[in-house]
């Protein structure tokens, strides 16, 4: 039986599985691909394997990031909801890949109810629970703190999830400077800025787009605490 990496396919029975594995087409996602612009219709849904992709909304000129989707998670959960169309463009921002799915496939298992819809259902309510928390966020908090929050959130989708079945943590990781810029709404000198007074004070070392975190536990002290109720949130999942 295949194995995979993201987290809500792991999570459903081989029943389930048997239904969607027939539907489920692997792709590349390639850097700076956009799988959705914003008011596109659905057509697919993708499950992330590796690799990260970055839900953004556009407003007076500027691009802010609203969430970013890896191994936990789905792009074009808005089809679960009842929206035909997308609010946000879905780019990618790590290289990786993904399975396809056709989104009608999707939401017609979704409609029969049962363990799918639960788990579902529990997926949807932890990402609408972390879209919550990083609007408050971005007005309670300095952007050095919701730096390291997406510093962190991003290790946690990038993690390799080839052991065991919780969350795996990826200390190594490549970002591109204009990601880190929508990660935390400012511009891309500000945002190099604030990397900056992390490398200097030892919670990371960054060259050219790699990232490595020197001590997650100092990376964590450095995060408000909205890291916490977020991460926390995507563990009950069970994944």
């Amino acid at each position: 039986m295949k194995s995979y990496r993201n987290h809500l396919l792991r999570g459903l029975s081989p029943e389930i599985l048997a239904v969607f594995r027939p539907h489920l087409e692997l792709i590349e996602l390639k850097r700076s691909a956009r799988l959705f612009e914003a008011g596109q219709q659905a057509e697919h849904v993708y499950f992330p394997e590796a690799g990260m992709v970055s839900l953004v909304l556009r407003a007076s000129g500027r691009e802010v990031e609203s969430s970013v989707v890896g191994r936990e998670g789905l792009v074009g959960m808005p089809i679960l909801l009842g929206q035909e169309r997308t609010i946000a463009e879905a780019v990618v921002q790590m290289e990786g890949e993904a399975l396809r799915m056709p989104a009608a496939v999707l939401k017609r298992e979704f409609k029969r109810g049962g363990v799918l819809q639960e788990r579902l259902l529990a997926y949807i309510a932890a990402v609408l629970g972390q879209s919550t928390q990083l609007a408050l966020c971005s007005h309670v908090h300095t952007p050095q703190e919701r730096l390291a929050l997406w510093l962190l959130m991003t290790a946690d989708r990038a993690g390799d999830a080839s052991k065991g079945t919780g969350l795996e943590y990826a200390l190594k990781f490549d970002l591109p400077p204009e990601f880190l810029a929508q990660m935390v709404g400012t511009d891309v000198s500000n945002a190099a800025a604030q990397v900056g007074v992390m490398q200097r004070a030892g919670l990371l070392s960054y060259s050219g787009n790699r990232f490595e975190l020197c001590s997650r536990e100092e990376m964590e002290d450095a995060a408000c605490d909205c890291y916490g109720y977020i991460h926390s949130a995507f563990t009950r999942l069970g994944s």
